[in-house]
Parts: C-alpha cells; sequence; structure tokens
C-alpha cells in the first residue's frame, strides 16, 4: 500500500522515494513479518490472482483513489520521517497500520460475511 501511495506522490510532485526506502531499510524485519501474517491469513499460497492478490489491489485502490493529493502526500512524508527517526521498533508502525487500515477493512475485503478467511 505505501508503496502504491509513494508512487503516486512522486506521479503528482511529491518526492518521497527515498523516506519510504529508508523506512523499509530500517523496518525490514517488521515489514517482512507482517507481510508473512498477512499472506498467512489467506493461505500458506498467495497464487496469482487469488484471495491475497484481490486484498492487494483492493487496499491499493482504497489508499489512492482520489485521495492522492500534494496535502495528504507531505502528510504521508512527514509520518514516514518521524517512524524513521523515532527508534521503538515495531510498536509505532502497528499503530500507523492501524490509523491507515483498520482490521474491520480487513475483514470486510475478505470476510463480508465472517465467514473467515477465503482460499485461493
Amino acid at each position: 500500500m505505501m508503496m502504491a501511495v509513494s508512487l503516486r506522490c512522486v506521479g503528482i510532485g511529491v518526492d518521497m522515494q527515498g523516506d519510504f526506502e529508508a523506512l523499509l531499510a530500517k523496518h525490514q524485519g517488521d515489514f517482512s513479518g507482517a507481510g508473512r501474517q498477512v499472506q498467512g491469513f489467506f493461505g500458506a499460497t498467495a497464487k496469482r490472482g487469488g484471495a491475497y492478490d484481490r486484498y492487494s489491489v483492493a487496499v491499493a485502490n482504497k489508499y489512492g483513489g482520489g485521495k492522492t493529493t500534494p496535502r495528504n502526500c507531505k502528510l504521508l512524508q512527514k509520518v514516514l520521517t518521524e517512524l524513521i527517526r523515532i527508534s521503538d521498533k515495531g510498536s509505532a508502525l502497528v499503530a500507523v497500520t492501524e490509523a491507515m487500515i483498520p482490521r474491520s477493512l480487513l475483514e470486510a475485503l475478505v470476510c463480508p460475511l465472517g465467514a473467515g478467511a477465503p482460499k485461493d
């Protein structure tokens, strides 16, 4: 999601690629662990075109569709800068993530009837 937003921001003149790459470098383990957890939610295999792909596209579309403005991009850049600066290993990332993508969104996208994780 952050990569998609970062690229959209670059497209409208707010270049946060350096901040985005620095954040990834600093918190690589946290992002990798989170990625494994989300993929695990969708099952051991993340087939192309499967539930995980559909979820990734839905999240990227939700956070890019019409919301990419210079003001929002600069705000996100400030958040990235702060996350790079702090030494609080994972909990700050969790707080930002939960503020941006509440668990209810994940559940609504993949479990509209509360039936659990979809199968590929």
